[in-house]
């Protein structure tokens, strides 16, 4: 059968139970021995939360590395055998900046050397500054945090009881009473017309067809008397505490119907917890409260048209359901994040489409950073809209639904993806007052996708002028807007009498980076700006797929939205006192300190414009935003 998550790589399904990353730039899949250098623990540990992965780019959207190209002794530049690096991702010197091998990866055929001279292009040696005055912006991008109460009471644990029998709620199959001892043996209600209403007989439930066991315990109000049988089996040790355990599990399954059952097994089993040989299977309480809760949970919508059911919402967490024009779109948001974004003054926002299902396509969301004084900063998400399309108009009704629900709105600046549609919903709901920014690694792929698809690839990996006239390109977002323009015709002026390849970049970018009055450089330049700030919204949207299914059911997507909201209070307490931050590799955090040191010294003019864009050109490495 077709799967709709391929791997990039082999082509082969992305199946549910499979170590796989998503790609932040085109959201396909890849498996993690598919040549993405991450090593089994390190997935293991990407998963379970001990480290958060800014951004990662799968094989087909990764700009190749200059280590995977060598000089010929002859002095002609040649590809050398390129291995899986040469199109690896931003990871593919490890985690933490050490080098990772892992075993299972395969080596791809050496490539074939490219023609050279196939891509006449003089080199850009030439020395050029652009003298126009510039803005120097501040980038203010996290807000101080609210203060927040701390919590006046602690809940208390309660000490199990220990009897010699005790009956058991729910402990049967079938959901009955059930009398279990302190030896290990359980009975079931025996009907006894003997004494009817003043006296129960519990039966031993071990009751095999050869050989059944005639053991009887007699209850006479707060007495149990056993009988003159004797059991004709072994016990079975702990079996008290067992029934309990699967009674509790079964109960709390029918309750919370969307909660994972392991997670459910997990926290009785934690909170039981005497002997070990006291412990069930978890695997078969798991699938025993599957079957107890699957008549609970409401059904999953085939189309647009399905009644909410409420019943399964948590409550102050629907901000919003929007129905028009053959679409529809739920909007999600606590009033503790709702009033964190009123005061944001710049919001992130990003989309995933593998927790989705039909009717429904995407999950839209909405973060922002909390700051204190002594810049601990922490981005997180603030709101959440399931849309069934992803139409202008649709954006428009999600954005002004949102700024409806936040009353002294205090936003300034928001950062988004390239899509059309959502720019123009933004321009019409929030109006000139508010500034708009790209992503600058978007902008990067999305000029290196087209270099790529104009059959650019092989020359730009020879480390020769084609390879430098690219890299300068890609340099552009680093510069102040008021330069970009001449900075680009300067650059555009060597492709005189280059390839038409060359040529065909260089009108892309004119016609759609710089003439386009959608995305003008001022939309997309980063200029004294933090180069990564919405690779956290990313950052947390993979995590989102790691950690679910894809295709949730709508409603356990819902709660597990839910339970991302019910954190924000709680990691806003964190970092109020120092004790949760913004993760950020140190490789990011040297090149956003050497950026920095570069544009402090272009302000004063101590450097050219030429000499900022060559070295940005270098210090911007691929994988790296």
């Amino acid at each position: 059968m077709p799967t709709k998550f391929p791997c990039v790589v082999c082509s082969r399904p992305v199946r549910s139970n499979q170590h796989a990353l998503q790609c932040d730039q085109c959201q396909e899949w890849q498996h993690r021995v598919c040549n993405t250098e991450f090593t089994r623990q390190q997935y293991l540990d990407l998963v379970s939360g001990e480290f958060d992965l800014l951004s990662w780019y799968c094989a087909n959207c990764s700009i190749p590395r200059m280590s995977a190209v060598a000089d010929t002794s002859n002095g002609s530049t040649l590809l050398s055998a390129v291995e899986h690096n040469a199109e690896s991702t931003r990871l593919s010197s490890g985690i933490g900046g050490e080098e990772v091998e892992d075993e299972e990866m395969d080596v791809d055929d050496p490539m074939p050397s490219p023609q050279p001279h196939s891509l006449p292009l003089p080199p850009p040696t030439q020395s050029f500054d652009v003298s126009l005055p510039f803005e120097t912006n501040c980038d203010n991008l996290e807000d101080t945090l609210p203060a927040m109460p701390l919590p006046s009471e602690l809940p208390s644990l309660g000490q199990p009881e220990s009897v010699t029998y005790e009956l058991v709620d729910a402990g049967t199959k079938t959901g009955k009473r059930l009398l279990v001892d302190s030896q290990g043996y359980s009975y079931s209600v025996k009907v006894d017309k003997r004494y009817k209403d003043t006296k129960v007989t519990w039966r031993c439930t071990s009751r095999g067809v050869k050989a059944p066991c005639k053991a009887v315990v007699v209850q006479d109000g707060a007495c149990w008397i056993a009988g003159i049988h004797s059991h004709n089996h072994p016990t079975q040790p702990g079996r008290q505490q067992q029934r309990k355990i699967a009674a509790e599990v079964k109960k709390k399954a029918k309750t919370d119907v969307f909660r994972p059952a392991a997670a459910i097994v997990e926290e009785v089993m934690t909170r039981q917890l005497s002997v070990p040989e006291s412990l069930p299977n978890p695997s078969h309480l798991a699938r025993a409260a599957n079957r107890r809760r699957q008549g609970n949970r409401p059904a999953d919508p085939s189309d647009i048209t399905f009644e909410l059911a409420m019943d399964h919402i948590p409550d102050n967490f629907l901000v919003s359901d929007i129905q028009a024009d053959e679409s529809r779109h739920l909007i999600f948001s606590t009033p503790e994040q709702r009033e964190i974004l009123k005061d944001a003054k710049t919001w992130y926002s990003d989309a995933t489409f593998r927790v989705v299902k039909s009717p429904f396509t995407q999950l839209f969301s909405v973060h922002a950073f909390v700051k204190r004084a002594d810049e601990q900063v922490k981005q997180l998400p603030l709101a959440f809209a399931l849309m069934s399309r992803c139409r202008k108009h649709d954006y428009k009704k999600v954005l002004w639904t949102i700024k409806q629900s936040l009353p002294g709105i205090k936003l300034k600046t928001i950062v988004l993806d390239f899509e059309a549609a959502t720019w123009r919903a933004v321009r019409s709901v929030f109006g000139e007052e508010v500034t708009i920014k790209g992503c600058c690694f978007h902008w990067r792929q999305a000029v290196w996708r087209k270099a790529d698809s104009l059959g650019l690839r092989m020359p730009y990996m020879t480390l020769g002028p084609v390879n430098t006239f690219i890299r300068h390109l890609l340099a552009l977002p680093y510069l102040p807007a008021e330069h970009i323009l001449l900075s680009f015709e300067e650059i555009a002026d060597s492709t005189t009498l280059a390839a038409p390849a060359l040529q065909d970049l260089v009108a892309y970018i004119r016609e759609t980076w710089i003439q386009n009055s959608m995305w003008p450089p001022e939309s997309w330049s980063v200029f004294n700006r933090s180069v990564s700030t919405n690779n956290d919204t990313e950052g947390w949207h993979r995590r989102l797929n790691t950690r679910g299914r894809a295709n949730q059911h709508m409603y356990m997507l819902i709660n597990n939205l839910y339970s991302e909201a019910k954190l924000v209070p709680i990691q806003v307490q964190l970092v109020r006192e120092s004790k949760l931050k913004r993760h950020q590799r140190k490789t990011f955090k040297n090149m956003q300190g050497r950026l920095f040191d570069l544009w402090d010294r272009y302000s004063r003019n101590e450097i050219k414009t030429s000499q900022l864009l060559s070295a940005c050109s270098h210090l911007s490495a691929p994988h790296v935003e």
